[in-house]
């Protein structure tokens, strides 16, 4: 009997021993892992840094052209009101000479 318990408890130990190979190779891949993922931050971060600049004079190019499109609809449609005040103005004047005119 004692050598079926120590037979027992030396298949259980091999059992315990064999899971906590395979949990130890998982921890590493888990590692690996995370390291991994660390370099591919760190790329991402440098590439990101590296892109800035441009970001950033596109973004300033888009705004200033953006700013220069608006500028040109505000004077046509400044253009077009004193055009439209103008004709206006001249429609009165020219009314109110007529009934100044005998």
């Amino acid at each position: 009997m004692a050598a079926d318990t120590t037979d027992l408890t030396i298949e259980i130990l091999k059992r315990i021993q064999t899971e906590q190979a395979g949990q130890r190779q998982d921890i590493r891949q888990l590692q690996q892992s995370f390291v991994d993922i660390a370099r591919l931050i760190q790329r991402m971060e440098q590439r990101l840094s590296d892109l800035k600049p441009d970001l950033e004079t596109m973004f300033k190019m888009e705004l200033i052209g953006q700013h220069a499109h608006q500028q040109t609809r505000l004077e046509q449609m400044m253009d077009e009101s004193l055009i439209g005040l103008e004709e206006r103005l001249s429609e009165r004047l020219a009314r109110i000479e007529a009934r100044l005119t005998p």
